[in-house]
């Protein structure tokens, strides 16, 4: 319907915090099993050293040095993954974000109706219509939320955004539609 008010505008202009936002967010939910290694290896790292250090002997020696580095190593790589990766990748897309968009700014404006939402892109001025039948989940961080869709795809939508309605409004309206 041409004539129908959105319930709901958004213009977020993702930045580099939103993105690392979203990245942390995307990896703690599907890498919870390393996050359960790195609880596992630590509590054998502590299970190697703390014995020994209770009884007064060095809490490594060369009988227990190797696997003390292995786990020492693989936790820090697991920690890497979970605090830096995040920012790293937060750079890279927002490198590509300016090289594709000129280095202007990029604004993502979503208007929310009754039935849908149209999403459109600054850079490319098209628009994307999507059905709530297509958005599979929502979650949320401090500053966004994000909303996959049935396609794989992640929209990302600024709490400060909302030109119309607010974040509470529209975390209830969304939660009904999916």
């Amino acid at each position: 319907m041409p004539d129908e008010k959105a319930l709901f505008v958004n213009e977020t202009m993702p930045d580099g915090k939103l993105y690392e936002q979203f990245y942390r967010r995307l990896m703690f939910k599907r890498n919870r099993e390393a996050l359960i290694l790195a609880l596992i290896l630590f509590i054998l790292l502590l299970v190697l050293v703390l014995p020994r250090a209770l009884a007064g002997r060095p809490p490594l020696d060369t009988g227990n040095l190797l696997p003390f580095l292995i786990i020492l190593f693989s936790g820090m790589l697991l920690l890497f993954a979970f605090s830096g990766l995040p920012a790293i990748l937060s750079r890279k897309i927002m490198k590509k974000q300016r090289e594709v968009s000129g280095g202007l700014p990029v604004l993502l404006e979503t208007e929310f109706f009754t039935d849908h939402a149209v999403f459109r892109s600054s850079i490319s001025n098209k628009t994307t219509d999507f059905p709530y039948s297509d958005f599979l989940r929502m979650t949320e961080t401090e500053d966004l939320f994000l909303v996959q869709t049935k396609n794989k795809q992640t929209l990302l939508f600024s709490k400060s955004g909302f030109s119309q309605g607010d974040p509470d409004s529209f975390r209830d309206f969304l939660s009904e539609k999916i």
